[in-house]
C-alpha cells in the first residue's frame, strides 16, 4: 500500500509518516505544496492521499487539488487533515471530493481509525 500526505507543516508529515509506518503503510510520500503532490499523485498512484486545506498556494487551496484530481480520479480516497472545525468548510471539502475529514488537534488513534475507514472505502 502507498499514501501520499500533502502539508506545509513538516511536524505534520513527520508525524502523520511515523503513524502510517505503525500501520504497516509500505510506501509513504510526501510533498509541502499542492503542485508537488500533483506531480507525485500522476507518478506514484497512491491507494490513500492525505491533504491540508490550508496551503501556501491560497487559503483552502486544498479544495482545489480536491476538485481537480476528481477530474482525473474518481476513486482514490482523499483524507482532509485540517485546522478548519468550520461545519461550513467540512462541507464543502466532503462535496468535491473527499472521502473523510479530520481536524489536526486530534488523536494519533482518531487519525488511523479515520485512515483505515476512508482507504477501506468507509
Amino acid at each position: 500500500m502507498q499514501a501520499l500526505i500533502i502539508d506545509d507543516h513538516p511536524i505534520v508529515i513527520q508525524g502523520c509518516r511515523r503513524l502510517l509506518e505503525d500501520m504497516g503503510v509500505e510506501e509513504i510520500h510526501y510533498a509541502a505544496s499542492l503542485a508537488d503532490g500533483f506531480r507525485l499523485y500522476r507518478q506514484k498512484h497512491p491507494d490513500v492521499i492525505s491533504v491540508g486545506l490550508s496551503m501556501p498556494s491560497g487559503v483552502l487551496g486544498g479544495l482545489s487539488f480536491i476538485r481537480r484530481l476528481r477530474i482525473h480520479d474518481e476513486r482514490t480516497p482523499i483524507l482532509v487533515l485540517s485546522m478548519h472545525g468550520d461545519p461550513v468548510i467540512v462541507s464543502r471539502a466532503l462535496e468535491v471530493g473527499a472521502n473523510g475529514y479530520i481536524l489536526k488537534d486530534t488523536s494519533s488513534e482518531e487519525f488511523m481509525k479515520a485512515f483505515r475507514k476512508v482507504r477501506d472505502g468507509k
